[in-house]
């Protein structure tokens, strides 16, 4: 396909956010674009445990903060987001 392009399929981790993003992939690839699928570690364990990705489909999990009850874990939270949003930034300026 001549006019294939590259999508960026960003999505969270749980299985109402995964199994359609999967299902975009995989219309994307039969149409013969490149594909990257990105997700938090949720997502990833999601896939990672059966929920498959079609060939030529690149995946990427980025880090995700969860808040927690006390000040470290909220602390921790805040770190793992300021992660992913690097990650994320640096994906797309690719």
């Amino acid at each position: 396909m001549s006019d294939a392009r590259p999508f960026l399929i960003a999505t969270g981790g749980t299985g109402g956010h995964v199994f359609p993003a999967v299902a975009l992939a995989q219309a994307l690839v039969a149409r013969g674009h490149g594909v990257l699928f990105a997700t938090d570690p949720r997502g990833g364990d999601l896939l990672a445990r059966g929920t498959p990705l079609p060939g030529g489909i690149r995946r990427v999990v980025l880090p995700a903060g969860r808040l927690g009850g006390s000040i470290v874990a909220k602390l921790r939270a805040v770190v793992g987001l300021i992660g992913g949003l690097v990650a994320a930034n640096r994906l797309v300026r690719r």
